[in-house]
Parts: structure tokens; C-alpha cells; sequence
């Protein structure tokens, strides 16, 4: 083996380690992010409604892959295995077209290109393997020496490229007519003849209809979300390749370095500059905000509560990361012990007003479904099911399971189960459920599904008619075990300061299951309630504890009544009370 192949194949191992550890860093909450809005089925049906149209190919396999997103690390392997295809792919043909000149940078910069348009989840995968695709069709045309053989050849692989991913194959069209110019070939007239012939398919693909939009037909817009305005890194990724391709051309006359020190020096500080320029324009593309939000979803949907409370969250600013703070509380079965001692931004960080988007609707009906509001946590699935491009998503199809179980809609729940017997990644998770189907005996015994059934007993099955605190009242009317309803409703009145009806439900149901123990921030609203009547806190669930230390509060604010150090005084011993929080916070 040549020394120069050696030193190639030792380049792109240490550059593809490079990338894939810089993914793993940056972006692996991304990959398991986007999981969720793809549902690859393991049946003929599905593999025959994506091939039965142009550029169904490309999504079939794109969605075959990213459904192994969900497992750590899979998304950065596979995302730099794409990298190194096109990577590969584009230096063979900077080498065949100019053997004298190396240009890393060039071989580099489309799939930093893709990797950056990829970061918004609105990007499709199926770009990606269509660029792929390109890259390896024009190194085998450029291989072939006839030009009587090698225009047919692009002929039939612009109308099979055009099948399998879609518009792409107007980059190789494109790429094959100014190679014949510029080669001189004899049949470079005839090339032209490439345009009409290669397009031909998908003009009539627009014409019948069957294309939708001129765009999504004869552009990259079919490789990103067609409801929203596409991002101009994917014109620039596409547009790198044509210029590449006619950079390597006109290079192909470079006789190589005079000085034999540039041949080494030139290739690093290009490898070097990629990698410069990767990181810089990762600031830009992968939002901290947006990923921040990412990796809590996940969190959430894999209930690592312990990490999502130690994420750096701006719970005192961001309502959504509030939100999410808030859950895992209540899941943690602390919310209300904990909640008024941690930054918040108010009543508005408990449940988030929703804003039609499937990341709000999957916080939100994972928020629902721990208080046990069932018909909010189900119709908030099925709107975020709705508003994802491919509206479907397992992780909110497996709710929707869940819910109709409860409801006892077997019918529905048992047609959702079998999508998802098909799947790679909630096979296991559908066969489970796939024995409560037409068995109410078996839901009612269950502790998750028979618990919350039990929330919806005595609900009028409107959802948010007079608003989420009237709900989660019927919740507690309905299953007064219920102890994320009470922390939810009670924290909901103390928030806002409601010391009247928060008093109503503690006299109605401070002996219930739910309040026992009675958490210590309701203890101090009860004494806010009752501060002159002493039985009244033992009745209502007051310990000695809690008690004592209200005197030890009392005494200190009137021991320093009108002095302007109070409010420190009482953050240093009492800041994570609640009567600190009546006091002095907003």
C-alpha cells in the first residue's frame, strides 16, 4: 500500500474520531430530539407508500435510520459515517479532475455545510443521502471514457436519482454539461440534450399534480419542512457542490507546490480552518436556548428527574423551563416541599399556555397526564401529533394509547398498538399494553392505568371548560389518592397568593390520602389562614415543627418591624418559606 494512501486513510480515521466525539458534545440531545417526529414500521404497507413516489426511497432509508437516534450515541456515528461518505465521495473527484492539488477544505466543507442545515430538526436526513447520492454518481461519470457511453449513463441516473431522493438530480445534470465543455468532448452538444431529458420526469410528476408545489419538486425545499421558509445553508451546501466540481476543472492544469513544505502545510491549515469554521457557525445554528430545551425533553421522556433538575435551568425567566422544573417535582413527589424555594417565574411556570407546537403540546400532556387529567394529557398528544410535519410521533402515540386504555376505547387504543408493534424502539413497550386491550379488570388493577382511571370518575369529560384548577378539582372529587392534583392545585392558589380557596381545600380534604403527610409550604399557608387560631393548625395538619418555627419567623419580623435589613434577616432563616414568599415575592 502506498504512503500516500496510508497518510489518507489515517487523515479521515482521525478526522471522522474528531467529529464524532464533537457531535457527541454538542449535539447529542439533538438527535434524540428529532427520533420522535419519524415512526418507521417494519411492514410492506409502509415501505410501499414511500416508494410509490419520487424521493420516497431516500425518506424510507432516512427514517429507517433515525429511529436508532434514540439509543446514545447512534445519531453522532451515524451522522459521521454520512459525513465521511460525501466526504470521501467529493475528494475522489477533486483528485480524478485535478491529481496535483490537494484541497481538504473542498472535500470538507459540503458535509459541515449539511451537518449545520441539519441542526434545524425542520431538515430532512433524506438531504443528506441525496447528496450522498450525487457525489457518488458523478465519480462514476467521470470514470467512464466514452462520452458515447457516459451521456446515456447520466440519462438514466438523473431519472433513477430523481426516483430515489427527489430533486438532486438536477446537481448532476448540471455537473455533467459543464464537464463535456470543458473536457471538449465530441458530444458536448449533445449533452445539452441532458436538461430536457433528465427533467422530463419531473415535469410530469408537477404537471399531474402528484408533486405538490413547483418548489418541493424542482428544488432543496423538498428537503425541509415545507410548511415552514427554508434555510439558505441548504442552497448554500447544494451550490458548494457545482462550484466545487468546476473548481476542481479549471485546477486540473495546477502542476502542484514549488516549495515541498506548502504540499504538507497547506492541507492541515485547511483541515484546521473546517474545524475553526464548524465550531463558529455551531454557535449559530444550534441555538444553546433551543438545545437546552432538547435535552430536558429528554429528561422528561426518560424520566431522569435528578438530571433535569440539575440542567442549568432559567426557571425565574422562562416559563417553559419552569414547566419543566415543576414536573419533575411533582414526579419526584416534591413539588409541593420544593417548589417555592426554587426560582419560578409564577402560576404560569406550573402549566405553560400552549402555542400550538408539538414541543409545548408534549411538555404539556406530559404535565396533564402526571395530575391526572387524562382528557387535557390525551387531546394535548393528538395536537402535538398533528402539528410535526409527518404528524406522527411514537412517544405521543404511546400517550394516546395510555389514555384511550383508561377511557376504554379499546378500538382506538388497539388500532395505535399495532402501529407500534412494527417499530424498532416501542415494540416492547406496545406488547405490554397489548394485554389491557378489552380487559377493564386488568386496567383497574394496574397502578398507573387504573390509578389515573380512578382520577376520571367523577369528571364531566370536558376538559378546561371553567379552566386547569376547576379540573384538577374533579380530579381530587374523583380520586382523593391523588397526590400530584392537590401539589398542583395547592401550589397553583399559593403562587398566586389565593389564600381563601386554598383554605377550602385544605377544610375539604385535609384528611384525604393525597395530603398525607400535609406538605410543609401548605402547613405555612394553613397558619397564613389561621394565624390566631392555634387548633385550628392542629386540626388541619400543622406539626409542632412547623409550628414553632412560624413564632421563631413572627418574632424576628417584629423584632426588626420598619428596619430595612428585614427582608435579609428573613432570606437568611426563612427565604425557602412561604410566608417569606407571601412577603416579598411577586
Amino acid at each position: 500500500m502506498k504512503k500516500s494512501t496510508i497518510i489518507n486513510i489515517i487523515s479521515w480515521l482521525g478526522i471522522s474520531l474528531l467529529l464524532f466525539f464533537y457531535l457527541e458534545r454538542q449535539l447529542a440531545f439533538h438527535y434524540f430530539y428529532i427520533e420522535q417526529f419519524r415512526l418507521f414500521r417494519f411492514n410492506q404497507d409502509y415501505a410501499l407508500q414511500l416508494f410509490s413516489h419520487p424521493g420516497g426511497i431516500s425518506e424510507y432509508i432516512a427514517s429507517f435510520l433515525i429511529q436508532y437516534f434514540i439509543h446514545p450515541h447512534i445519531g453522532p456515528l451515524i451522522m459521521t459515517c454520512l459525513f465521511l461518505c460525501i466526504g470521501i465521495g467529493v475528494q475522489n473527484i477533486w483528485r480524478k479532475l485535478s491529481p496535483n492539488l490537494e484541497m481538504p477544505l473542498a472535500y470538507l466543507m459540503p458535509g459541515i455545510l449539511l451537518l449545520l442545515a441539519d441542526m434545524d430538526f425542520n431538515h430532512h436526513l433524506e438531504g443528506i443521502l441525496a447528496y450522498a447520492s450525487v457525489v457518488w454518481i458523478l465519480n462514476l461519470y467521470i470514470r467512464i471514457r466514452s462520452p458515447f457511453i457516459r451521456i446515456p449513463f447520466m440519462a438514466i441516473a438523473s431519472w433513477l436519482l430523481f426516483y430515489f431522493a427527489g430533486p438532486a438530480f438536477e446537481a448532476v445534470i448540471l455537473c455533467a454539461i459543464f464537464y463535456e465543455f470543458y473536457t471538449k468532448s465530441s458530444f458536448k452538444w449533445y449533452s445539452l440534450l441532458l436538461l430536457p431529458l433528465g427533467i422530463f420526469p419531473a415535469c410530469w410528476w408537477y404537471q399531474t399534480g402528484l408533486g405538490g408545489e413547483a418548489r418541493i419538486v424542482f428544488s432543496p425545499d423538498a428537503y425541509f419542512n415545507p410548511r415552514l421558509a427554508l434555510q439558505p445553508i441548504i442552497y448554500y451546501a447544494w451550490g458548494a457542490l457545482l462550484l466545487i466540481f468546476i473548481l476542481a476543472c479549471l485546477c486540473g492544469k495546477f502542476k502542484g507546490f514549488k516549495k515541498k513544505w506548502m504540499t504538507y502545510t497547506s492541507p492541515i491549515l485547511q483541515i484546521i480552518l473546517a474545524g475553526w469554521f464548524l465550531h463558529n457557525e455551531t454557535k449559530a445554528y444550534n441555538s444553546p436556548t433551543l438545545y437546552l430545551v432538547k435535552e430536558l425533553d429528554y429528561y422528561a421522556r426518560t424520566e431522569q428527574w435528578d438530571k433535569l433538575l440539575s440542567a442549568p435551568l432559567r426557571s425565574d425567566k422562562n416559563a417553559m423551563h419552569a414547566c419543566f422544573q415543576n414536573l419533575a417535582l411533582a414526579q419526584k413527589g416534591i413539588l409541593a416541599d420544593k417548589a417555592l424555594s426554587l426560582k419560578q417565574v409564577g402560576a404560569d411556570g406550573l402549566w405553560i399556555a400552549w402555542n400550538r407546537s408539538t414541543t409545548a403540546s408534549t411538555l404539556l400532556s406530559d404535565v396533564y397526564y402526571a395530575m391526572g387529567n387524562v382528557a387535557l394529557a390525551q387531546r394535548m398528544a393528538f395536537e402535538g401529533m398533528i402539528s410535526s410535519e409527518w404528524t406522527v410521533n411514537p412517544r405521543l402515540l404511546t400517550r394516546l394509547v395510555k389514555t384511550n386504555l383508561i377511557y376504554g376505547n379499546h378500538a382506538v387504543a388497539g388500532k395505535y398498538i399495532s402501529m407500534l408493534e412494527d417499530t424498532h424502539a416501542y415494540k416492547e413497550q406496545a406488547v405490554a399494553l397489548k394485554r389491557f386491550l378489552n380487559n377493564d379488570e386488568a386496567i383497574d388493577k394496574d397502578s398507573e392505568l387504573g390509578f389515573k382511571r380512578r382520577c376520571i370518575a367523577k369528571t364531566d369529560g370536558l376538559a378546561q371548560i371553567e379552566g386547569v384548577p376547576y379540573d384538577l378539582l374533579q380530579i381530587i372529587a374523583s380520586n382523593p389518592e391523588c397526590k400530584t392534583a392537590f401539589e398542583y392545585l395547592g401550589i397553583f392558589c399559593l403562587m398566586n397568593k389565593d389564600i381563601i380557596p386554598f383554605n377550602q381545600l385544605i377544610e375539604t380534604y385535609h384528611n384525604a390520602k393525597g395530603l398525607s403527610p400535609m406538605p410543609v409550604s401548605f402547613q405555612e399557608a394553613i397558619i397564613l389562614a389561621h394565624e390566631g387560631d392555634t387548633a385550628a393548625w392542629t386540626r388541619l395538619g400543622v406539626t409542632p415543627q412547623v409550628a414553632e418555627r412560624f413564632r421563631t419567623f413572627k418574632q424576628t419580623v417584629l423584632q426588626n418591624r420598619g428596619s430595612a435589613a428585614l427582608p435579609n434577616k428573613l432570606h437568611t432563616g426563612f427565604g425557602n418559606t412561604y410566608w417569606y414568599y407571601y412577603m416579598f415575592k411577586k
